[in-house]
């Protein structure tokens, strides 16, 4: 694979992953809307429903083996562009931060989303309706959706949750706009 084509495929991911990204902030956003102590009767299906939107999104860090070759080696057509070649040095340490805000929102669901709903008595997102496509059956105990819609740590979790997807999206976003650069330096030095 080519440095050019490489930087193509990165371009083509980060814009799926943005795409995937808003779907999630959009549901993590309106399942706040649902909650609160003023909050009205919840329909437990919409809930889980957004709560999948939520939680479930492709989450690939692109790949940069050409690249890692080229800094390692060296490359006189990158060499020649400064600019090219501060925008693909910086290129592994922006993947890291990607990576590490990806953690962050594994964290969330993992532990404190998790700890949340055992709290009110749920036994865990694995006992709820959004793990059924992978075959875990639904929890046997019932869902109080007073409990779930008024739950202040519940609420915590999907504010930050919200939070952590705003801020991958911003990343994610600077990164489409530093591909972009990437991808005409890169097409203007191998021409």
């Amino acid at each position: 694979m080519t440095l050019l084509s490489e930087f193509e495929a990165a371009r083509n991911t980060l814009a799926s992953l943005s795409s995937d990204l808003e779907v999630a902030a959009g549901a993590t956003i309106e399942l706040l809307t649902l909650m609160g102590p003023e909050a009205t009767q919840l329909d437990l299906e919409k809930f889980f429903t957004l709560l999948e939107r939520s939680l479930n999104f492709g989450a690939a860090a692109p790949n940069y083996t050409a690249l890692k070759s080229v800094l390692t080696t060296g490359n006189s057509q990158i060499e020649a562009s400064d600019k090219l070649a501060v925008l693909l040095g910086n290129w592994p340490s922006q993947m890291a931060d990607l990576e590490n805000d990806f953690a962050q929102l594994d964290r969330n669901r993992d532990i404190d989303l998790q700890a949340a709903l055992v709290e009110i008595g749920i036994a865990g997102i694995a006992a709820t309706p959004v793990v059924q496509p992978l075959g875990i059956p639904t929890s046997p105990f019932p869902i109080d959706p007073d409990k779930l819609m008024r739950s202040v740590n519940v609420s915590a979790a999907l504010s930050y949750r919200a939070l952590r997807l705003k801020v991958l999206l911003l990343n994610v976003g600077s990164s489409l706009e530093d591909l972009d650069v990437i991808i005409e330096e890169l097409a203007t030095a191998s021409n």
